[in-house]
Protein backbone atom coordinates (compact mmCIF):
# COMPACT_ATOMS: atom_id res chain seq x y z
CA UNK A 1 0.00 0.00 0.00
CA UNK A 2 1.59 3.52 -1.06
CA UNK A 3 -1.39 5.41 0.48
CA UNK A 4 -0.95 6.89 4.35
CA UNK A 5 -3.49 9.01 6.06
CA UNK A 6 -1.45 11.91 8.07
CA UNK A 7 -2.24 15.24 9.68
CA UNK A 8 -1.44 17.97 7.45
CA UNK A 9 1.67 19.35 9.65
CA UNK A 10 3.33 15.60 9.63
CA UNK A 11 3.39 15.43 5.64
CA UNK A 12 6.98 16.46 5.75
CA UNK A 13 7.77 14.00 8.40
CA UNK A 14 6.31 10.87 6.09
CA UNK A 15 6.48 12.47 2.45
CA UNK A 16 9.54 14.65 2.60
CA UNK A 17 9.18 15.20 -1.21
CA UNK A 18 5.49 16.35 -1.07
CA UNK A 19 5.64 18.09 2.69
CA UNK A 20 2.76 20.64 2.03
CA UNK A 21 -0.53 19.59 3.28
CA UNK A 22 -3.07 20.74 0.86
CA UNK A 23 -6.89 21.11 2.74
CA UNK A 24 -8.88 21.43 -0.44
CA UNK A 25 -8.01 18.09 -1.63
CA UNK A 26 -6.90 15.98 1.27
CA UNK A 27 -3.61 15.49 -0.08
CA UNK A 28 -0.11 16.22 0.72
CA UNK A 29 1.95 17.83 -2.05
CA UNK A 30 5.28 19.25 -3.66
CA UNK A 31 5.54 23.37 -3.98
CA UNK A 32 3.13 25.11 -6.65
CA UNK A 33 5.29 27.96 -7.84
CA UNK A 34 5.62 28.45 -11.74
CA UNK A 35 9.22 27.99 -13.12
CA UNK A 36 10.68 26.20 -9.93
CA UNK A 37 13.22 23.64 -10.12
CA UNK A 38 13.65 22.78 -6.66
CA UNK A 39 11.07 23.57 -4.05
CA UNK A 40 12.01 24.97 -0.26
CA UNK A 41 11.58 21.84 2.05
CA UNK A 42 12.57 23.20 5.05
CA UNK A 43 8.97 25.66 5.31
CA UNK A 44 5.22 23.88 4.82
CA UNK A 45 4.32 26.94 2.21
CA UNK A 46 4.73 27.32 -1.37
CA UNK A 47 8.28 28.40 -1.31
CA UNK A 48 11.06 27.70 -3.83
CA UNK A 49 14.52 26.84 -3.03
CA UNK A 50 16.08 27.31 -6.96
CA UNK A 51 14.57 28.44 -9.96
CA UNK A 52 14.16 26.78 -13.37
CA UNK A 53 16.61 28.26 -16.53
CA UNK A 54 15.47 32.28 -17.31
CA UNK A 55 13.72 32.58 -14.08
CA UNK A 56 14.91 34.59 -11.05
CA UNK A 57 14.21 33.83 -6.80
CA UNK A 58 12.30 36.67 -5.39
CA UNK A 59 12.54 37.24 -1.79
CA UNK A 60 9.25 35.90 -0.91
CA UNK A 61 10.35 32.58 -2.56
CA UNK A 62 8.37 33.01 -5.84
CA UNK A 63 10.25 32.48 -9.50
CA UNK A 64 9.83 35.72 -11.80
CA UNK A 65 10.58 35.50 -15.76
CA UNK A 66 14.09 36.62 -15.87
CA UNK A 67 12.87 38.36 -19.21
CA UNK A 68 9.56 40.71 -17.93
CA UNK A 69 9.98 43.85 -17.74
CA UNK A 70 8.75 47.51 -18.65
CA UNK A 71 9.53 46.26 -22.20
CA UNK A 72 6.65 43.72 -21.79
CA UNK A 73 4.40 46.90 -21.52
CA UNK A 74 5.70 48.66 -24.19
CA UNK A 75 5.29 46.53 -27.08
CA UNK A 76 2.47 45.25 -25.39
CA UNK A 77 1.21 49.24 -26.58
CA UNK A 78 2.72 49.24 -29.45
CA UNK A 79 0.95 45.98 -30.74
CA UNK A 80 -2.49 47.13 -29.68
CA UNK A 81 -2.35 50.88 -31.12
CA UNK A 82 -1.41 48.81 -34.15
CA UNK A 83 -4.36 46.79 -34.10
CA UNK A 84 -6.44 49.75 -33.36
CA UNK A 85 -5.04 51.73 -36.56
CA UNK A 86 -5.94 48.46 -38.76
CA UNK A 87 -9.39 48.07 -36.98
CA UNK A 88 -9.64 51.73 -37.85
CA UNK A 89 -8.80 51.67 -41.64
CA UNK A 90 -10.96 48.77 -42.16
CA UNK A 91 -13.86 50.73 -40.88
CA UNK A 92 -12.67 53.43 -42.91
CA UNK A 93 -12.55 50.77 -45.92
CA UNK A 94 -16.29 49.49 -45.42
CA UNK A 95 -17.95 52.76 -44.65
CA UNK A 96 -16.59 54.61 -47.88
CA UNK A 97 -18.80 54.72 -50.44
CA UNK A 98 -18.77 53.19 -54.49
CA UNK A 99 -17.60 56.03 -56.63
CA UNK A 100 -17.31 53.80 -59.95
CA UNK A 101 -19.91 50.82 -59.86
CA UNK A 102 -19.94 50.48 -63.44
CA UNK A 103 -15.83 50.51 -63.40
CA UNK A 104 -15.91 47.67 -60.67
CA UNK A 105 -18.79 45.75 -62.48
CA UNK A 106 -16.54 45.63 -65.98
CA UNK A 107 -13.36 45.17 -63.85
CA UNK A 108 -15.10 41.73 -61.92
CA UNK A 109 -16.99 40.77 -65.66
CA UNK A 110 -13.13 40.82 -67.20
CA UNK A 111 -11.91 39.25 -63.80
CA UNK A 112 -14.73 36.50 -64.72
CA UNK A 113 -13.84 35.95 -68.14
CA UNK A 114 -10.03 35.56 -67.93
CA UNK A 115 -10.55 32.56 -65.23
CA UNK A 116 -10.50 29.13 -66.98
CA UNK A 117 -13.84 27.42 -67.75
CA UNK A 118 -15.40 24.37 -68.55
CA UNK A 119 -16.04 23.56 -72.29
CA UNK A 120 -19.28 22.57 -72.13
CA UNK A 121 -22.32 24.49 -73.27
CA UNK A 122 -22.82 26.57 -69.88
CA UNK A 123 -19.41 27.56 -69.11
CA UNK A 124 -18.52 27.04 -65.69
CA UNK A 125 -15.80 27.15 -63.13
CA UNK A 126 -13.65 24.44 -63.66
CA UNK A 127 -14.19 22.81 -59.44
CA UNK A 128 -11.22 23.58 -56.61
CA UNK A 129 -10.21 19.94 -56.21
CA UNK A 130 -9.63 19.12 -60.21
CA UNK A 131 -6.80 17.07 -60.36
CA UNK A 132 -4.45 18.66 -63.08
CA UNK A 133 -1.99 15.51 -63.46
CA UNK A 134 -5.69 13.42 -64.72
CA UNK A 135 -7.63 16.39 -66.68
CA UNK A 136 -6.69 18.69 -68.71
CA UNK A 137 -8.12 22.09 -68.55
CA UNK A 138 -5.83 24.62 -69.99
CA UNK A 139 -3.82 22.31 -72.70
CA UNK A 140 -0.30 20.52 -72.43
CA UNK A 141 1.60 23.32 -70.99
CA UNK A 142 -0.74 23.29 -67.86
CA UNK A 143 0.80 20.02 -66.97
CA UNK A 144 4.31 20.66 -67.49
CA UNK A 145 3.55 23.61 -64.22
CA UNK A 146 2.74 20.77 -62.01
Amino acid sequence: CTFTCVKEEDCAKYHPDTQIGDKEFGVCRACNVDGCHECDNSVLTDRCKTCSEGYQLKPDGACEWWYFGPWVYVVGAIVGILVLLLLAWVIDMALRPEWNKKGLEEGMACRMETKIHTHAREPQLFPLGTNLHKQLVAGPGMILHF
